[in-house]
């Protein structure tokens, strides 16, 4: 019976993960503008309201891509499943103009379950980047400048529009080579469509105008590894110690540019540029209490200065980040509804790979609650984001972005492989 039941779970993962491969990421965003757009986390529900962590996290009720070690700490008689959404509003403000928008978006949708008491396995689709931006400024470049040598002024207007993103299938494996030792591997199947679009119109002039654009269409794969030690301190203190390793490689696919100058005849570019996926290492540690109270810590550094973008290496930097999490569950059989509830909390730090502002970083606090269903074993996770996009500096004239998210995800664990005993 849990062999059908195995199958069903397949196809309809499957059948959701189509509509999630077919979708475009839903994000309005003028930051998505560069590098490969804003870079999703790998963490689902329950870790995202604890900031994002993953690395050193390890809980029998989260399924967590982030590292796949912690594949082998799963119930060896169940399989579990997760879906998840959000919806994003966002606040854009500048010295001149300020903008808001509101998207929603599906997720994700991730399985797992047990290979045998040593050993798991997951598989689903995530997002890996998103892009989508439509905004205009106006210029004016004063007569008699270095930019305008001549005796007039001008005033021009540019238009930036993009859309698209990176989506990833990714399948993964754990192992318990000893007791307190597990280590994974994830392999990722990455692909999508990111468009640019750029148009400079000369006000003050008629019939100048500059149009140019580009697509880079990807189809390639990449791996992340992972290890995890955790070890029992006493009778009700334990901790998790974990890493994770991707290795740099090139991206696979094409890349065309077309540019047209006053209506004159396009120039049109369609080759392999130099792209890269960057090489990226984290560490993270987890303490457990009385399995009561979790707290974990993340960082990670992702080496985007050393990756080819556009056939160039250093046209973006290397981005670190750090993330804090904490979860507390009163009571696991408590009588009352809240005791049995998950209350979380995180944030994060980052400084973005974006090389185009020099003080540029990503801010977020998260909250969040798990609430339990079907006897504890399966979980709604509701939580909520406040992002900050931007330069730190107030003297810098830039563009600042503020974002409320709220976050759903449903997990659900099934005893599928138990075997029924008729007497």
């Amino acid at each position: 019976m849990y062999k059908v039941k195995f199958v069903v779970a397949i196809l309809f993962i499957t059948l959701i993960g189509n509509e999630l491969l077919t979708a475009q990421n839903a994000i309005s965003s003028p930051y998505s503008r560069f590098g490969f757009g804003e870079l999703n986390s790998t963490s689902l529900s329950a870790a995202r309201s604890m900031g994002g962590v993953g690395i050193g996290f390890r809980n029998k009720g989260v399924i967590n891509p982030t590292n796949p070690a912690s594949f082998t700490n799963i119930d060896t008689l169940s399989f579990a499943f997760e879906v998840g959404a959000s919806g994003r509003y966002s606040k854009l403000k500048s010295n001149s103009a300020s903008q808001s928008d509101f998207k929603g978006n599906f997720d994700y949708v991730v399985g797992q379950f047990p290979l045998c008491r040593w050993a798991g396995m997951s598989f689903g689709m995530l997002p890996y980047s998103a892009v989508g931006y439509d905004y205009s400024i106006e210029k004016k470049l004063p007569a008699n400048t270095a930019q305008n040598p001549t005796a007039k002024d001008y005033v021009f207007s540019q238009s930036y529009e993009g859309e698209g993103g990176i989506n990833q299938i990714f399948v993964g494996a754990a192992a318990k080579p000893i007791k307190c030792l597990s280590v994974g591997v994830n392999f990722y199947y990455l692909f999508g469509n990111i468009d640019h679009y750029r148009e400079s119109v000369l006000t003050s002039e008629t019939g100048h105008t500059a149009f140019q654009s580009s697509n880079l269409h990807i189809k390639d794969f990449r791996f992340r590894y992972g290890i995890q030690y955790f070890q029992p301190i006493n009778e009700k203190n334990e901790i998790v110690v974990g890493a994770v390793y991707e290795n740099r490689s090139k991206v696979n696919g094409d890349y065309k540019f077309i540019s047209c100058l006053s209506l004159v005849s396009a120039d049109t570019v369609n080759t392999s540029y130099g792209f890269e996926f960057p090489e990226m290492l984290g560490f993270g540690v987890c303490y457990i209490f009385d399995k009561k109270l979790t707290l974990a810590f993340d960082y990670s550094l992702t080496k985007w200065s050393g990756a080819r973008y556009y056939g160039v290496r250093d046209s973006l930097k290397n981005e670190s980040k750090f993330t804090f999490g904490a979860e507390y569950l009163p009571d696991l059989y408590g009588k009352k509804f809240y005791q049995r509830m998950r209350y979380r909390v995180g944030a994060t730090y980052t400084d973005s790979y974006i090389s185009k502002i020099d003080d540029y970083a990503k801010i977020t606090a998260t909250v969040g609650v798990g609430l339990p269903v079907r006897h504890n074993t399966s979980y709604l996770n509701i939580g909520f984001e406040y992002g900050h996009f931007g330069a730190l500096s107030s003297s810098v004239d830039a563009l600042k972005e503020n974002y409320y998210k709220l976050s759903l995800g449903i997990v659900l664990v099934e005893r599928w492989f138990m075997k029924r005993q008729i007497k």
